[in-house]
């Protein structure tokens, strides 16, 4: 988390300087639907989250990921954490893409991967107290209500500030599903591990039902035998029969 900070703040100062020097970062590395569709640029989605328009929308952004983030970061320990951080900022990004497909105004900010971050504060810790704009104090599950009926306002009345307000509440809805999942707590080797077994379970239960097939198909052909002689068994019969055989003696090798 300290690290997420660490590079905001200063992408925050490269941007200004970049700025400074006439060349604008958001135009390449914000989030700008039509070039993320039209162009090819999908470095976009996970690049705007570090760029921003001000002082006081990096301030914000930092805090709130600071002061939210903080603990989490200590139960969930800190892979799983940046984890949930990208899988929200990323989500809330290509949801705003899609939503205005041919917009050509970039979107900036970790705002959605922070409100994702809100939500999943809010439901594991609902009556912990923090600081809204550093002054007014708020229980965690009134303040995600409160941000995001704010949002909701500010989408229906077409607020003009240009604040991404799709980025915003697709970052909370995204942090509330996440937090009905547990996929994203685990990293991508117990992720594959846990697919191999799958993949086992599968295969094993396949292998138990086609058994059993060629075991109703063999009584039926023993039955044949018995009254008409092993020599009234056709070719495809006896490969079937030596099939059951050898998937009879696996059976056995593996108990």
């Amino acid at each position: 988390m300290k690290a997420l900070v660490g590079f905001m703040v200063g992408m925050f100062f490269a941007q200004a300087g970049f700025a400074a020097a006439g060349i604008s970062l958001p135009g390449v590395l914000g989030l700008v639907p039509a070039d993320v569709w039209g162009r090819g640029r999908l470095w976009q989605p996970v690049t705007y989250l570090f760029l921003h328009g001000g002082v006081l929308h990096i301030l914000v952004n930092a805090y709130m990921l600071w002061a939210l983030g903080e603990p989490l970061e200590r139960r969930w320990g800190r892979a799983a954490f940046v984890r949930f951080f990208f899988l929200c900022g990323i989500g809330a990004g290509l949801v705003n893409a899609a939503v205005e497909p041919r917009s050509v105004h970039a979107v900036i900010g970790a705002s959605g991967a922070v409100y994702g971050i809100l939500a999943a504060f809010a439901m594991i810790y609902p009556d912990a107290i923090f600081y809204v704009m550093f002054v007014f104090p708020l229980r965690a599950k009134h303040a995600v209500l409160l941000f995001a009926a704010l949002q909701v306002y500010t989408g229906l009345t077409v607020n003009p500030s240009g604040v991404a307000t799709v980025a915003h509440l697709a970052g909370l809805g995204l942090g509330f599903l996440l937090m009905k999942t547990d996929f994203w707590r685990h990293n991508v080797r117990d992720l594959w591990a846990a697919g191999a077994a799958w993949r086992r379970r599968r295969a094993a239960a396949r292998s138990a039902a086609r058994f059993h097939e060629l075991g109703a198909e063999v009584d039926r052909l023993l039955e044949k035998i018995s009254h008409r002689g092993i020599d009234s068994l056709t070719p495809d019969e006896r490969r079937l029969m030596d099939l059951y055989s050898r998937e009879q003696g696996k059976g056995r090798r593996s108990t």
